[in-house]
């Protein structure tokens, strides 16, 4: 009787196991590093006599891991053309965590000014 009680408990224990196995994510990718960037503020200035959109993001920990690397990407339209400017940086940022990032764009002309809505993130990347 002893026997069959210590057989049906690892038969339990087995099966408990496999299940726990099975429900497991094989998938790593829920591990990379994930991020959000989001505009915080940005205002026009003249800065040694060149007009300049002064921008600050927030950068934001959304994943399960850390980043250490980001990228991201800023377009500003003005009356007059369109601007890029991409930032790239090596900061670690905890999971959950977010930091500040200050960007400047240089207009080519004194009199250009950011249309409305003409500032925008085109891309972003975390590692």
């Amino acid at each position: 009787m002893r026997a069959t009680a210590c057989k049906t408990a690892f038969c339990v224990v087995a099966v408990v196991a496999l299940f726990s196995i099975a429900s497991c994510s094989n998938d790593p990718s829920s591990w990379y590093p994930s991020g959000k960037a989001t505009l915080v503020s940005w205002y026009e200035t003249s800065v040694g006599g060149s007009q300049v959109c002064m921008i600050t993001l927030k950068i934001g920990n959304t994943g399960q891991s850390t980043i250490s690397v980001y990228t991201v990407s800023l377009s500003a339209r003005t009356d007059v053309r369109t601007y890029y400017k991409t930032i790239a940086e090596n900061f670690v940022i905890l999971p959950g965590k977010s930091v500040y990032v200050n960007a400047e764009i240089e207009y080519d002309s004194n009199t250009e000014a950011l249309a409305a809505d003409g500032l925008s993130i085109v891309d972003e990347y975390y590692q």
